[in-house]
């Protein structure tokens, strides 16, 4: 397992920045022997593939430092992690395939240095049902449908512009069950099913939520490590959590 053998050094500075003005920030990297220790656990994943495990200090503020980063991680885990005043740690588990999936992620939050037990489980991602891939003639009454999940789960649709100058057209839908049809809105103004155009659709899980209106908190629904779904903290602060996507499947919609 590598891990940092020791941290050299910290220095935080105050910076408040404006859109006008330049401004000079002068770290003193001089050796202090930052203080660290072992976060150590185990990791069980139920989505195939490789897992990468990740280590950040993430600060109260909710900004986070990429600390550690190892391919192919070993089942049993420890790594060495910085004592930094008004942090924590966090450390997360991913497998499969990013950013396009299907993939999936488990994360611990608020740890201490020194911390063991720590134990990451990684669920398995849903699987597409139907339309089957690459599916055609699909009209805006078909049924979407996935393998069966324990929690809410975000069904994404998106269909490109004809042009290059257009817009895609997005269709999302967050559900209790494992299958939808689009909403049907009676308002003229409502989002037209594009016709005769090659879309896609994937299947996102955030967290554990039961119901829709426990996944309508307000500090919001989506997990923190999927701003840009490379499985990575990019996110606001939040407690632990888990994601999975799908991945994507092509289809074609009726003319």
């Amino acid at each position: 397992m590598v891990s940092p053998a020791r941290f050299l050094a910290f220095d935080p500075k105050a910076l408040t920045v404006d859109a006008v003005t330049a401004k000079v920030v002068t770290f003193d990297m001089t050796a202090d022997s930052t203080p660290a220790q072992m976060v150590s656990g185990t990791i069980t994943s139920r989505a195939a593939g490789l897992v990468q495990l990740d280590g950040y200090v993430r600060f109260d503020d909710g900004g986070p430092i990429h600390v550690v980063q190892v391919s192919g991680a070993p089942a049993t885990f420890q790594m060495l992690m910085p004592q930094i005043a008004g942090s924590t740690i966090t450390v997360a588990a991913v497998a499969g395939s990013t950013p396009a999936g299907p993939f999936a992620l488990a994360h611990l939050d608020g740890l201490t240095p020194g911390q063991a037990g720590v134990a990451l489980t990684v669920p398995a991602p849903v699987s597409h049902v139907s339309p089957a891939a690459a599916a055609t003639n699909v009209a805006s009454t078909a049924m979407f449908q996935w393998s069966a999940s324990p929690s809410v789960a975000f069904l994404y649709i998106y269909c490109p512009g004809v042009n290059t100058n257009e817009g895609p057209t997005r269709f999302f839908v967050v559900t209790e069950d494992s299958k939808t049809q689009l909403p049907v809105f009676a308002s003229g103004g409502a989002i037209p099913w594009p016709k005769n155009r090659d879309c896609n659709w994937s299947v996102e899980v955030h967290g554990s939520y039961a119901t829709v209106d426990a996944a309508t908190g307000t500090s919001g629904f989506f997990d923190p490590f999927t701003l840009r779904y490379y499985g990575a903290l990019e996110g606001p602060k939040r407690d632990n959590g888990s994601f999975t996507e799908s991945g994507d499947w092509g289809f074609k919609t009726a003319p």
